[in-house]
């Protein structure tokens, strides 16, 4: 999940920077006219670093109790791969919005892509954790508080791109992984909240049916 993230995240920001090249490169002359217009990239560019600190602790930690197993090999070889796919697509990035203007079909294309990578790794990243969540009805290790927090920070940062006027590529990622958080967030309280409290209420009401034939039977 957390490397999947890495690449969400990553081609993500690579979406909004594409899409937004020209007013980032303004930023050198007029920063803080121009910082109001990339807040959606900033937020992306702090989403990545959660992730990306998440996913070291998890190597870091794996490699402290596990060393050298082929789970942790396999998992260094994946982050080996996403160091390569981050080295080719930033200087492609930069190279290709110095030669090329947003209006460009090729440059355009481009940024289709990285929208279509973004969406299918929210996708992959979250439909298996909601798999699991549905099968297991249990929270697991989800943090309630932290998705509280996610979703009207994913749903802010939607309405700032629609108002911002950005090509649909840019906020049709945020509407797919606000579906899939909303989503997943309704199960976990589900399953913490109204799933014991029914259960709850279910005892509660056969022991007073208990305890009503227990009289009944005494009279």
């Amino acid at each position: 999940m957390l490397h999947l993230a890495l690449y969400n995240q990553w081609s993500q920001f690579i979406n909004f920077f594409m899409s937004q090249f020209p007013q980032v490169m303004s930023c050198g002359n007029t920063f803080w006219k121009c910082i109001s217009n990339i807040i959606p990239q900033i937020n992306s560019v702090f989403c990545f670093i959660g992730f990306l600190v998440q996913y070291l602790q998890f190597i870091y930690y794996q490699y402290k109790e596990e060393r050298y197993s082929s789970l942790f090999k396999r998992n260094l070889l994946l982050s080996a791969i996403f160091l390569c796919y981050v080295s080719i697509t930033l200087p492609g990035l930069i190279v290709s919005g110095l030669n090329y203007s947003v209006c460009d079909q090729t440059f355009r294309t481009f940024t289709l892509i990285f929208a279509i990578i973004s969406m299918c790794c929210a996708f992959v990243q979250w439909i298996p954790q909601i798999v699991i969540t549905q099968k297991i009805k249990s929270v697991g290790s989800f943090s309630i508080i932290s998705l509280c927090i996610n979703v009207p920070g994913q749903l802010i940062s939607l309405i700032t791109l629609i108002m911002s006027k950005d090509g649909w590529s840019t906020w049709i990622i945020n509407i797919v992984q606000l579906i899939l958080l909303i989503y997943l967030l309704s199960l976990l309280i589900r399953y913490t909240y109204c799933e014991p409290y029914k259960t709850r209420n279910q005892y509660n009401g056969d022991g007073q049916q208990q305890e009503q034939l227990v009289e009944n039977t005494n009279n």
